[in-house]
């Protein structure tokens, strides 16, 4: 039979939610950027470059390349130096690479996109686990399945509204650098404008499918940069240089005491 809980002694602790949002937050900003390349090259390698599907996934080989390598060294530099810094500077990577993506072309080679995309993808390995690192060290181990499932959440919803809001900036773009008589069907997509055009055997109308996307794709790059530069600011501001230990199993709330009759 359980006792009664003496007071106040009994009462769950407060989650120490400056922490732990915080974390959540900048682990979502780099997801919501990181949004911005993964939604647009795709499209870029096979409407510019007429890549197949199997074409395109080899060329973004390097984001997974560079997230497997800034996640391999963000731990070793974040328990020398602290998460604050690696989580900025991942941040901060990941806005210079994607401002360096805004500037594509169509007549950019590959070379040149595989090297910031790269950079972006070792950006996000320096800036998400760190983050998410610091927002579970705030909870004590019973309630890190709370944290983690409020962290993976936050993500899901930044990536959904990512697509959402970045897929309306280029999709706007994309249409105000078409000409004006262009067809519903060019207009649609870039995938099918370049159809179009190839029906019509039009090298003209290819070039303006083209340019057109690509201006939408250098600013929905663009938006992503600044929103990742705002998140290095928001972690090298609030973010704890060292944050302390997490709560201890014995400094957590006590369970009510078991007796029997």
């Amino acid at each position: 039979m359980a006792a009664p809980c003496p007071g106040a002694a009994c009462r769950p602790r407060p989650l120490p939610v400056a922490r732990l949002h915080l974390g959540a937050i900048l682990a979502t900003v780099a997801t919501f950027t990181m949004f911005g390349l993964l939604f647009t090259l795709p499209q870029f390698f096979g409407a510019v470059y007429g890549t197949d599907a199997f074409g395109t996934g080899l060329r973004l080989l390097p984001v997974i390349g560079g997230l497997m390598v800034g996640a391999r060294v963000a731990g070793r530099l974040a328990e020398r130096i602290g998460a604050k810094v690696v989580v900025a500077a991942g941040l901060a990577l990941m806005a210079a690479a994607l401002g360096f993506g805004a500037t594509t072309s169509v007549d950019t080679g590959y070379g040149y996109v595989a090297a910031w995309v790269c950079a972006a993808g070792l950006g996000l390995g320096f800036a998400m686990p760190p983050a998410m690192n610091a927002a579970l060290g705030a909870l004590d181990t019973r309630r890190s399945g709370v944290g983690s499932g409020l962290i993976q959440a936050m993500r899901q919803v930044g990536s959904a509204i990512g697509v959402a809001v970045l897929g309306t900036v280029l999709n706007a773009a994309y249409r105000d650098g078409l000409p004006a008589d262009a067809t519903d069907a060019v207009r649609n997509s870039a995938s099918g404008g370049v159809e179009v055009a190839g029906q019509l055997g039009s090298t003209q109308l290819l070039d303006s499918v083209r340019t057109a996307f690509v201006q939408g794709m250098d600013s929905t790059l663009a938006l992503s940069a600044v929103l990742a530069a705002a998140g290095a600011v928001l972690a090298l501001v609030f973010l704890p240089a060292r944050p302390p230990d997490p709560p201890q199993e014995d400094e957590a709330a006590p369970l009510p005491a078991e007796s029997t009759v």
